[in-house]
């Protein structure tokens, strides 16, 4: 069961998610420091609107 629901989660996790999540990582982001919304929006939609990596992507452009 476990890996038909990752299966499933993984191909619909290519659409955006909802404005109020992305809204949330963003402030998530800004308390990190991280305050320009078109780079972190580049870099959530680059990893998948995963914070982590997309914290990871800008962390590596500095």
């Amino acid at each position: 069961d476990n890996a038909t629901t990752t299966t499933s989660m993984n191909t619909t996790s290519s659409a955006p998610p909802p404005s109020s999540v992305i809204q949330g990582l963003l402030d998530q982001m800004h308390d990190m420091g991280l305050v320009d919304d078109g780079k972190n929006l580049e870099a959530l939609e680059a990893s998948n609107w995963s914070l982590q990596s997309a914290i990871d992507i800008l962390l590596n452009d500095i």
